[in-house]
């Protein structure tokens, strides 16, 4: 091969990357960023793999499961932080208990990379 050649398979090569990575956001680029992980682990069972949620299969229409795909950094963080919190309330309803349950352990650290990761794009 010649160098032209060469030069050109580099700069092919390099022009599909640079395109590529400006389609993605970085977030997606780190595979096993630890918002993915948390969100794998705590999050995609009830509210599914994009955060679209769940419908309730006894009432077609509504929500079993709501889609976290949507509220805001601010929103979705001080919702998470208020279901930790919920831990010790007897007043609590039992869909409020098992989301409680799911994040009880998570640090302000979690949360924070949790929700990074869910408002990095829509439909995560």
């Amino acid at each position: 091969m010649n160098v032209l050649t060469i030069w050109i398979q580099r700069w092919v090569i390099a022009v599909s990357m640079a395109c590529f990575m400006t389609f993605l956001p970085v977030d997606r680029l780190l595979a096993d960023s630890p918002g993915e992980n948390l969100y794998q682990k705590t999050c995609k069972k009830c509210h599914g793999k994009l955060g679209e949620g769940k419908e309730s299969r006894s009432e077609p229409g509504k929500f079993k499961y709501p889609p976290i795909n949507q509220p805001g950094t601010t929103e979705l963080s001080t919702i998470i932080s208020r279901y930790r919190a919920m831990q010790q309330d007897k007043l609590a309803s039992k869909m409020e208990m098992k989301m409680a349950k799911a994040v009880r352990k998570l640090s302000d650290g979690d949360i924070e990379a949790l929700v990074q990761f869910i408002t990095a794009e829509p439909g995560l």
